[in-house]
């Protein structure tokens, strides 16, 4: 059964673009340092709580998230651009959130 992960970003006002561009800019470095998770990425369309976006990463076992991360950031290069793409994330976000689901189909 796949994991789920479901991270849910409060962006500041204003800033839905700038987040949803952020956010695929991700699943770019994923293609880049070979970190082979199926991902999706939504935006909340102007309901509940605004510059919502929420991006899925998906995976069959725990074990391939913490060896894919592992991997990730034993490589210098990989680790100095994740950083950088962090704090670039970091201005435009209030604060996040993150569940794990387990699929059940």
């Amino acid at each position: 059964m796949a994991i789920v992960e479901r991270r849910i970003f409060y962006g500041k006002v204003g800033k839905r673009h700038l987040l949803i561009a952020q956010m695929r800019e991700l699943d770019g470095l994923f293609q880049q340092f070979r970190i082979p998770f199926k991902t999706r990425l939504m935006s909340d369309f102007n309901s509940g709580s605004t510059d919502r976006i929420i991006f899925e990463t998906e995976y069959d076992n725990p074990v391939d998230l913490e060896a894919a991360e592992a991997g990730g950031f034993s490589n210098p290069e990989a680790e100095q651009t994740f950083s950088q793409w962090s704090a670039k994330l970091n201005d435009l976000i209030l604060y996040a959130e993150v569940n794990h689901w387990q699929n059940q189909d």
